[in-house]
């Protein structure tokens, strides 16, 4: 599609902290996803998401605070938020901030064991 000068593709990643390191924005395209691990992942990394408003997405995902979600198959306004992200340091980093916070508010693991005493003990 004569886009290899701007687009690489790369395959299996075995190192992903190493690579949510040389990224700015995680972008998700895909039309279903289980659960996001992939997105809580590089929400934990500091990441802004740009991903499609389908499945677990939403439930991960808080519009215009750790992201963008995109009505599937809008894929000229997935572009759109995508490079508003991308002319937008100050959004960027807020929005990365904002994302890793999600992330430790949700994802304590002494929390979640916590949860799982209480609901065994009931």
């Amino acid at each position: 599609k004569g886009l290899s000068e701007e687009i690489e593709l790369l395959g299996f990643v075995k190192e992903m902290e190493r690579f949510y390191h040389t990224i700015d924005i995680f972008l998700l395209s895909s039309e279903w996803e289980g659960f996001g691990y992939v997105i809580v992942e590089a929400m934990a990394a500091s990441k802004p998401v740009v991903a499609f408003n389908k499945s677990s997405n939403p439930e991960i995902i808080s519009e215009e605070e750790s992201g963008f979600l995109v009505e599937f198959p809008d894929v000229k306004k997935f572009a759109d938020k995508t490079e508003e992200l991308i002319r937008d340091n100050s959004l960027r980093e807020k929005m990365g901030k904002d994302a890793r916070k999600w992330v430790e508010n949700n994802f304590q693991l002494d929390d979640k064991i916590s949860e799982i005493i209480t609901l065994l003990n009931d």
